[in-house]
């Protein structure tokens, strides 16, 4: 059982926060074991310094340090209200295009795949750009038709046009006249992309 001097031996001042120095979860929030079983700190510290937590609220960081376990640092919140001071302290931003972590692609190779790209073609095809860049297939295909790393607004995409339906004419052979319905299921099955 957690006390507060058991947690405070575990803290290190960081600024006006006490930072967890025991076990970090992936969250980033700390754990320690609490009443017969594992526990967010930060929730432990807030029962026994300012009494238990109504079921559904949230312990919310004021210092938005996850480690830390300040008592002036953490109030009760519903999920809403945690949602809206991330939000209004802008947490919510997720990491896009180069600033992301895993990004294999730039702008400039990006423009570069667009440019490139011949359907089925061996040096310029999808296949060997996506060798040559080290990506998947799946990647060159969101590139090329800007579903990711879209040019901007400005540019069009570099050497792809989507193409009207192909010109079809379904002739009904006993007849010898044209069916609508053929017609109109073909270009629903075709949209060609070809180099401009």
């Amino acid at each position: 059982m957690a006390t507060i001097e058991s947690l405070l031996r575990k803290t290190t001042p960081a600024g006006d926060c006490q930072e967890w120095a025991g076990y970090i979860a992936k969250s980033g929030y700390g754990l320690v074991w609490h009443s017969g079983k594992t526990r967010q700190v930060h929730r432990v510290s807030y029962e026994l310094h300012k009494g238990p937590i109504t079921d559904g609220l949230h312990v919310m960081h004021i210092c938005d340090n996850r480690k830390c376990i300040n008592p002036g640092h953490l109030v009760l919140g519903t999920r809403a209200d945690n949602m809206a001071d991330m939000i209004a302290k802008k947490r919510d931003v997720k990491a896009k295009g180069v600033s992301h972590p895993n990004a294999k692609l730039s702008p400039e190779i990006a423009a570069e795949i667009r440019r490139r790209y011949i359907p089925y073609d061996r040096t310029n095809g999808s296949s060997a750009l996506s060798r040559e860049f080290g990506v998947s297939q799946g990647a060159v295909y969101a590139c090329i038709r800007g579903v990711t790393w879209q040019p901007p607004v400005s540019a069009p995409l570099v050497g792809v046009t989507q193409l009207a339906y192909a010109p079809f004419v379904a002739v009904n052979p006993a007849t010898g006249r044209g069916n609508p319905d053929l017609a109109k299921a073909h270009q629903r099955r075709t949209a060609l992309f070809c180099r401009r």
